[in-house]
Protein backbone atom coordinates (compact mmCIF):
# COMPACT_ATOMS: atom_id res chain seq x y z
CA UNK A 1 0.00 0.00 0.00
CA UNK A 2 0.89 3.50 -0.80
CA UNK A 3 1.34 6.02 1.69
CA UNK A 4 1.36 9.84 1.56
CA UNK A 5 2.00 12.17 4.49
CA UNK A 6 0.10 15.87 5.08
CA UNK A 7 1.66 17.80 7.36
CA UNK A 8 -0.31 20.86 8.98
CA UNK A 9 0.00 23.87 7.81
CA UNK A 10 1.72 22.67 4.86
CA UNK A 11 -1.34 21.15 2.98
CA UNK A 12 -2.64 23.54 0.11
CA UNK A 13 0.00 24.32 -2.79
CA UNK A 14 -2.31 27.24 -4.32
CA UNK A 15 -4.78 29.72 -2.34
CA UNK A 16 -8.04 28.13 -3.84
CA UNK A 17 -9.32 24.77 -4.78
CA UNK A 18 -10.09 25.75 -8.27
CA UNK A 19 -6.75 26.45 -8.42
CA UNK A 20 -5.30 23.13 -6.30
CA UNK A 21 -8.15 20.99 -8.69
CA UNK A 22 -5.82 22.53 -12.33
CA UNK A 23 -2.39 21.72 -10.57
CA UNK A 24 -3.52 17.81 -10.16
CA UNK A 25 -4.52 18.26 -13.87
CA UNK A 26 -7.72 18.00 -13.04
CA UNK A 27 -9.62 19.93 -15.90
CA UNK A 28 -13.54 19.06 -14.63
CA UNK A 29 -12.66 21.16 -12.06
CA UNK A 30 -15.56 23.36 -11.84
CA UNK A 31 -17.91 20.68 -10.77
CA UNK A 32 -15.32 18.83 -8.65
CA UNK A 33 -15.07 22.21 -6.57
CA UNK A 34 -18.68 22.68 -6.17
CA UNK A 35 -19.40 18.99 -4.68
CA UNK A 36 -16.51 19.84 -2.76
CA UNK A 37 -18.05 22.94 -1.68
CA UNK A 38 -21.02 21.42 -0.93
CA UNK A 39 -19.49 18.67 1.25
CA UNK A 40 -17.54 21.31 3.47
CA UNK A 41 -21.13 23.22 4.11
CA UNK A 42 -23.12 19.89 4.35
CA UNK A 43 -20.53 17.50 6.64
CA UNK A 44 -18.41 20.63 8.33
CA UNK A 45 -20.66 23.58 8.49
CA UNK A 46 -17.59 25.49 6.33
CA UNK A 47 -19.75 28.18 3.96
CA UNK A 48 -16.76 28.83 1.40
CA UNK A 49 -17.19 30.15 -1.93
CA UNK A 50 -15.73 29.80 -4.73
CA UNK A 51 -13.71 32.83 -4.73
CA UNK A 52 -12.57 32.58 -1.13
CA UNK A 53 -9.14 32.37 -0.23
CA UNK A 54 -7.91 29.41 1.23
CA UNK A 55 -5.41 31.29 3.13
CA UNK A 56 -8.39 32.97 5.03
CA UNK A 57 -9.50 29.97 6.88
CA UNK A 58 -8.37 28.81 10.46
CA UNK A 59 -5.44 26.20 10.11
CA UNK A 60 -8.16 23.66 11.23
CA UNK A 61 -10.51 24.74 8.42
CA UNK A 62 -7.58 24.48 5.88
CA UNK A 63 -7.06 21.38 6.89
CA UNK A 64 -10.47 19.92 7.06
CA UNK A 65 -11.01 21.69 3.67
CA UNK A 66 -7.64 20.51 1.99
CA UNK A 67 -8.83 16.48 3.18
CA UNK A 68 -12.09 16.89 1.38
CA UNK A 69 -10.19 18.22 -2.06
CA UNK A 70 -7.89 15.14 -1.93
CA UNK A 71 -10.71 12.89 -1.42
CA UNK A 72 -11.56 14.06 -4.73
CA UNK A 73 -8.32 14.44 -6.27
CA UNK A 74 -7.61 10.56 -5.46
CA UNK A 75 -11.16 9.71 -7.02
CA UNK A 76 -10.72 11.63 -10.05
CA UNK A 77 -6.92 10.51 -10.62
CA UNK A 78 -8.02 6.97 -9.67
CA UNK A 79 -5.45 6.70 -7.08
CA UNK A 80 -6.74 4.09 -4.71
CA UNK A 81 -5.12 1.99 -1.94
CA UNK A 82 -3.73 4.75 -0.55
CA UNK A 83 -2.96 5.45 3.47
CA UNK A 84 -2.75 8.82 4.76
CA UNK A 85 -0.10 9.98 7.46
CA UNK A 86 -1.50 12.79 8.88
CA UNK A 87 1.52 14.96 10.36
CA UNK A 88 -0.41 16.62 13.71
CA UNK A 89 -3.83 17.27 12.19
CA UNK A 90 -6.06 15.58 13.82
CA UNK A 91 -3.96 16.91 16.94
CA UNK A 92 -4.44 20.76 15.67
CA UNK A 93 -8.62 19.93 15.16
CA UNK A 94 -11.13 19.89 18.07
CA UNK A 95 -12.38 16.05 19.32
CA UNK A 96 -15.70 16.85 17.52
CA UNK A 97 -14.13 18.17 14.06
CA UNK A 98 -11.16 15.44 14.26
CA UNK A 99 -13.72 12.67 15.12
CA UNK A 100 -16.37 14.18 11.39
CA UNK A 101 -12.90 14.27 9.21
CA UNK A 102 -11.85 10.79 10.21
CA UNK A 103 -15.69 9.22 9.73
CA UNK A 104 -15.54 11.62 6.85
CA UNK A 105 -12.21 10.04 5.07
CA UNK A 106 -13.52 6.87 6.19
CA UNK A 107 -17.05 7.29 3.96
CA UNK A 108 -14.99 8.41 1.07
CA UNK A 109 -12.64 5.22 1.79
CA UNK A 110 -9.24 7.00 2.43
CA UNK A 111 -7.17 4.69 5.06
CA UNK A 112 -5.58 6.93 7.58
CA UNK A 113 -3.03 6.20 10.12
Amino acid sequence: MKSLEIEYSHEFISNKIKDELILYDIWVYKELELQILKDLKTNFNFNIGVNRNINTLSGGQRSIAYLVTLTYILQERKIDHIQLILSNIIESLTKESGDKILAYLKKRGVDVT
